[in-house]
């Protein structure tokens, strides 16, 4: 990939998106980490859980 000057780039270029995040590093404790994975999971489980019984009623659906 080559920067616009021609020259090949150290770094992606940055945007918008890397103000609010970047890459897990050092910065990321333990604290945080478990804290995101809780929202994943346990938030798919509960949107899963939420529309599931439905769907069995109805015979068709997919998650």
């Amino acid at each position: 990939m080559r920067a616009e000057n021609g020259e090949t780039p150290t770094e992606p270029p940055k945007g918008k998106a890397d103000e609010v995040s970047g890459p897990i590093n050092d910065k990321v404790d333990d604290e945080l980490l478990n804290g995101l994975i809780k929202v994943n999971v346990e938030g798919t489980t509960k949107v899963t859980q939420a529309v599931l019984l439905g769907m069995l009623k109805s015979k068709k659906g997919l998650l």
